[in-house]
């Protein structure tokens, strides 16, 4: 069974938020009237704590870490 999932963030600047989600390797799913819909191939599987995870920095420097839960 597919348990896919999506994430909404609220940007006073979609070009400015589409455009670092793409420089972390995203790209456009679906393009919408003032929504763009990314995707993401960087999950990998981590056998110890059973869930799919990716990693990037934010223009902080910051570490960020995604995951995804198996059910």
């Amino acid at each position: 069974m597919d348990h896919g999932g999506i994430v909404f963030f609220r940007s006073e600047s979609l070009d400015r938020t589409v455009a670092f989600y793409r420089d972390l390797g995203c790209s456009v799913w679906r393009e919408q009237p003032d929504c763009t819909i990314l995707d993401f191939e960087g999950f990998r599987y981590n056998d110890t704590y059973g869930i799919y995870q990716a990693f990037a920095r934010d223009p902080e420097g910051r570490t960020v870490e995604m995951q995804c839960f198996e059910r």
